[in-house]
């Protein structure tokens, strides 16, 4: 064996590689419990702050989904792996899929409030079979929109990526302009994704796009078509509840 492969085994067994990031639902549920000093299981700005689980104030009030002012240990969870996407890291299965459970969860309750908010001007849309159908396009949608988001990050993202989103929100948008009918207000932000959209693409272009990048077009997303009583304003969205 020469001498420069004595000195590199030796190196090697000196100076270990540094671990890898913790990436599975088990190390974000072990954060969770080391910043929740109280163990009230919930995360004030100021827990989250202290154990740099969140950077700033406007990140911690982005992960609160439900506006109470402290996150659960679900929004924890859904953060935990954005985090972790931002840093070029791959979520571990069972935190992903941990993750999209919780965001499915969240679909369904905006699909159900929003048809409570909507009356009896919409009540059509909800005796067909239509909710199921509009939620699985949200579902496809927020998929697709995660995968961009994954991609631009990684320098990946290519045109079909966006051309994806575009096609998923152009059929939502088709199918409840078609269902509403008349009579129905919708509240429309298509001009804002489009152009967020081209916006994103030609950064992607010239290289990486951080996740922050996206928050002028989720917010566009969480303000998707709404249902109003005829000659009335349109429902105020509830954007804290549908990120």
């Amino acid at each position: 064996m020469s001498r420069s492969t004595l000195f590199l085994v030796a190196w090697g067994v000196l100076t270990p590689l540094p671990a890898a990031p913790s990436q599975d639902l088990a190390a974000a549920r072990a954060a969770f419990a080391a910043a929740d000093r109280d163990a009230d299981g919930r995360l004030t700005l100021a827990e989250a702050l202290a154990h740099g689980q969140a950077r700033s104030v406007p990140e911690f009030r982005t992960g609160d989904a439900d506006g109470d002012g402290a996150w659960s240990r679900d929004e924890f969870v859904v953060q935990f792996r954005a985090k972790l996407v931002a840093a070029g890291v791959k979520p571990g299965q069972d935190l992903e899929s941990e993750a999209s459970r919780i965001l499915g969860l969240r679909r369904v309750r905006a699909v159900e409030e929003s048809r409570q908010a909507a009356g009896p001007a919409a009540s059509r849309l909800w005796t067909r079979g239509e909710p199921l159908a509009l939620l699985d396009l949200d579902a496809q949608f927020e998929r697709a929109l995660r995968d961009l988001e994954d991609h631009a990050a990684g320098r990946g993202a290519v045109r079909a990526d966006f051309e994806r989103v575009r096609v998923l929100w152009n059929e939502r948008t088709s199918r409840i302009r078609a269902l509403a009918g008349p009579d129905v207000v919708l509240v429309d932000p298509t001009a804002r994704i489009l152009r967020e959209l081209v916006h994103l693409e030609a950064r992607a272009r010239a290289g990486s796009v951080p996740r922050a990048a996206f928050a002028p077009l989720r917010a566009a997303w969480a303000d998707r078509p709404r249902l109003a009583a005829p000659q009335g304003p349109p429902l105020a969205p509830a954007r804290a509840r549908l990120r």
